[in-house]
């Protein structure tokens, strides 16, 4: 999971996992949330890294990046901006893992 700081990225993957939503907030550098489920009667483990969207940790995002199978890009639907560096994230992704599949999601439509 990729995008800017502060557009809800921890929040997603929190509320998808554990099917509730937590008010409390910090920065997040990384963090890896494996994910079980049951696929066509096969049970797999989904690896979702969170990563930082500070400009400073960029490197860092590429190193969880590599070798991954989709990428979740993550924007503030109420924050233009964050939709505009986007682009910043989708050319890290092409380079780093271009096979991957890009999924866009537009965030905090509450």
């Amino acid at each position: 999971m990729a995008g800017c700081a502060v557009v809800g990225k921890t929040k997603l993957l929190t509320r998808y996992k554990y099917g509730s939503y937590c008010d409390a907030s910090g920065m997040t550098l990384v963090d890896h949330i494996p994910v079980k489920k049951t696929v066509e009667g096969k049970q797999c483990v989904f690896d979702y890294y969170d990563t930082a969207g500070q400009e400073k940790y960029m490197s860092m995002v590429r190193l969880y990046l590599r070798n991954s199978c989709a990428c979740i890009l993550v924007y503030d639907i109420t924050r233009p901006s964050t939709l505009d560096r986007l682009e910043e994230f989708i050319r890290i992704v092409d380079e780093t893992c271009p096979e991957a599949v890009k999924i866009i999601v537009g965030n905090k439509a509450d």
